[in-house]
């Protein structure tokens, strides 16, 4: 809404807003590498490596703040962000995702007997607020309840494995 976009260009990190442009590098938070860039509303997330080849997620609320394993054990393997109700921030993570509500870690499981084809690759949400998930056999929504399928494109093309969403 206030015109920012950030972007992750070789080892930095530019913010551009409003006509002016700032930059981090790496080694100014504490990565290696960044692989996923996203938001929790107004709040920018990253996704990376940090100097001990640790994941990490990052934030930036006017300055980075890090989370490593330390942390919270659950942040290996994050994929995708998105926000959540209220304050809540979630990360996708095997078999399920991870939430950040008050500074608090909580994994969340996702089981095949909730009526997942497979184990969840990566968790995103849509504008409308739905939950969908890639697993091995194509992708998932969930309605609230129930986990709606769909392993077929419309012309009966199977899906199969899917790595990415957005």
């Amino acid at each position: 809404p206030d015109g920012t976009m950030w972007m992750v260009v070789s080892d930095t990190i530019y913010r551009y807003m409003t006509d002016n442009w700032a930059q981090w590098s790496y080694s100014d938070v504490g990565a290696r590498y960044i692989w996923d860039i996203g938001s929790a509303g107004e709040i920018p997330w990253f996704l990376g490596t940090n100097m001990d080849y640790r994941q990490m997620a990052l934030k930036y609320e006017d300055q980075f703040t890090a989370f490593t394993p330390t942390d919270c054990a659950s942040i290996e393997n994050l994929s995708g962000i998105f926000k959540g109700e209220g304050n809540n921030t979630y990360f996708g993570a095997p078999d399920g995702y991870v939430e950040l509500n008050n500074n608090a870690w909580k994994r969340k499981f996702f089981v095949p007997l909730q009526g997942l084809p497979g184990s969840p690759n990566v968790i995103e949400s849509d504008n409308a607020g739905n939950l969908w998930t890639a697993t091995p056999y194509g992708i998932s929504r969930l309605d609230g309840t129930t986990w709606i399928n769909y392993l077929e494109s419309t012309d009966g093309e199977t899906l199969g494995s899917i790595d990415r969403l957005t």
